[in-house]
């Protein structure tokens, strides 16, 4: 009887060794079989990089180059695409060397039982990369002002007109007050292909061309949302709600006249969140032109 056992339990461990040996060949092969998809794939994803490396090339290039030449070339009326050409317009806005710019508007909002109106007035003088900038609000609430100068990467700024100014960086005033005008934004909204929601051409005459844009505010509004805050006094930063701008342009891509439309709502401390709607216009004059920056030589003395 024992003889049976041992010969059954021999048979048995027989058995076990035959089967875990062909499991291993399977799972051999199979891993042969993966690390040749494996491979496949690397040198599919290797075929694919010199087009990663020209795409981060051409993004870290200041001056375009590369397929934007083309576009650059490119006059208003020669490019179809309206979105297209509203992007241009704002990229070359952001390299002009030389203008002026004033906006003026209002922003309307019932705070409580009464009407409540603050009007605009700002302005910029570029020339090369000096650049001297202002801010006038006023209401019946408040009333702020802010002058800034900036050479280079330096900036001379204050909150009034009288005061002796600070001194700082731009990346160091950017996170004060949101933005410096002369940067690549549109009346201080970031416009690009995930911000730009339509845009159509609604106008052309005298070799000027007007497009309307609507903007995802929320999207292309954080630099504005962080200046607005600080200067306008607000106990947090507002929420856009419909950002409309017509842009009015010449044939070779020169600013004419922005006109912005925009609805937000805004937190001005006790008084709670009211809903607000501005308007600002701003025009060009001197693009490209001598545009010397008055009281220059008063801002210099601050940055030297």
């Amino acid at each position: 009887m024992k003889g049976v056992k041992k010969s059954v339990l021999k048979k048995a461990i027989f058995v076990f060794i035959l089967i875990f040996c062909i499991l291993l060949t399977a799972c051999s092969s199979e891993n042969s079989d993966n690390t040749e998809i494996i491979g496949t794939e690397e040198v599919e994803q290797t075929a694919d990089e010199p087009q990663a490396t020209s795409s981060t090339e051409h993004d870290d290039d200041p001056q375009g180059e590369g397929e934007d030449d083309e576009a650059d070339s490119r006059t208003v009326s020669q490019v179809s695409d309206v979105g297209e050409a509203v992007l241009i317009f704002v990229e070359k806005l952001s390299h002009l060397d030389t203008y002026r710019s004033v906006s003026t508007g209002e922003t309307r909002a019932k705070v409580l039982f009464a009407n409540y109106v603050q009007t605009i007035s700002s302005g910029v003088e570029k020339s090369g990369d000096t650049a001297y900038f202002y801010s006038d609000f006023r209401s019946a609430l408040l009333n702020t002002t802010h002058q800034a100068y900036i050479s280079e990467n330096m900036i001379a700024y204050r909150d009034d007109d009288f005061s002796s100014p600070d001194v700082t960086d731009v990346s160091n005033y950017n996170k004060i007050y949101g933005f410096v005008p002369t940067e690549e934004l549109l009346c201080g909204f970031v416009i690009n292909e995930e911000t730009l929601i339509s845009a159509e051409l609604v106008g052309k005459e005298n070799g000027e061309y007007t497009f309307k844009i609507i903007i995802d505010g929320e999207l292309a509004g954080s630099y504005m949302k962080t200046q607005m805050k600080k200067m306008g006094g607000l106990y947090d930063l507002p929420v856009f709600s419909e950002v409309i701008c017509a842009l009015t342009v010449s044939e070779d891509w020169m600013p004419v006249k922005t006109e912005l439309s925009s609805s937000y709502t805004a937190a001005f401390g006790l008084l709670g969140k009211v809903k607000c709607n501005q308007i600002l216009t701003t025009v060009y004059t001197d693009v490209g032109g001598q545009v010397p920056i008055e009281n220059a030589d008063f801002w210099d003395g601050f940055l030297k």
